[in-house]
């Protein structure tokens, strides 16, 4: 069992907004609250995740995605939320991002999947008609 004290050590020296920008997430706006486009779930055209970085807490409003820190790296790790199988990877690579591990901050490296949406196939102009061959 990992040690929750560890766990909160790690949430209180990692600031979520350079965690995110560091994971590749764009943020808008300025200031304690920040709004992004949210990474887990298909492509927003409006900003749909609030970010608090004074309670160190996200929260998306299209998919219900939220947490801390930890939350959002084993997220980004394709593995669910803190509580799953991925709490233990996200511990660490928060805990290396932040610089506790020994060797110094490390950015987040990796992406999150995103779904292609299909490309909409090219309707035929008035004058791209086919003429058949004379014979």
């Amino acid at each position: 069992m990992i040690d929750e004290q560890a766990a909160q050590a790690v949430k209180d020296a990692v600031d979520i907004v350079d965690f995110m920008r560091a994971s590749g997430v764009k943020l808008f706006g300025s200031g304690d609250e920040l709004s992004a486009r949210c990474p887990f779930h298909g492509a927003d055209r409006r900003p749909s995740m609030s970010v608090s970085r004074s309670k160190g807490l996200f929260f998306c409003h299209a998919c219900g995605a939220s947490g801390d820190a930890l939350d959002f790296a084993a997220r980004m790790m394709g593995r669910g939320g803190a509580k799953g199988d991925g709490f233990k990877a996200a511990l660490s690579e928060v805990s290396r991002f932040a610089g506790l591990d020994g060797a110094g901050p490390l950015p987040f490296s990796r992406r999150p999947a995103r779904i292609a949406a299909p490309k909409p196939k090219a309707k035929p102009k008035a004058n791209d008609a086919v003429i058949p061959p004379l014979p």
